[in-house]
């Protein structure tokens, strides 16, 4: 090998050691959000109703819901503050999505990890 390939050989290495370091952090640091999350039919409309609770008793928890439905190329957002120990439904009411078996649900919860899900 010349030393232009151990120059080569080197800059790899290292910049595969600082995506590793970066990656093994953000697990690290970033948790799974201290929500719990849950379905329920509607009781007025076809479909279901998105249940997010803060399981905290302490911290505000501020959240960003996507629901995307790749079968009708359609997605919807929706932000909202989780007070402790509060439970938010998302549903016809409040976005006007019927959540559908098999849907991909998406929120990100400030400071932490984005939760991922399928509605069941």
């Amino acid at each position: 090998m010349s030393k232009d390939d151990y120059g080569c050989l080197i800059l790899v290495i290292t910049g595969a050691v600082i995506y590793a370091i970066i990656y093994f952090c953000s697990i690290i640091f970033y948790q799974e959000p201290p929500i719990d999350v849950s379905f329920r039919e509607s009781l007025m409309f076809d479909g279901k109703v998105l249940q997010v609770k803060n399981t905290t008793t302490d911290k505000h928890l501020s959240c960003l819901m996507t629901v995307h439905n790749y079968t009708h190329q359609q997605k919807k957002s929706f932000s909202f503050v989780l007070s402790p120990r509060e439970t938010q439904e998302v549903g016809v009411l409040q976005i006007g999505w019927r959540f559908s078996t098999g849907e991909s649900v998406s929120i990100e919860v400030e400071g932490f990890r984005t939760y991922d899900c399928k509605v069941p």
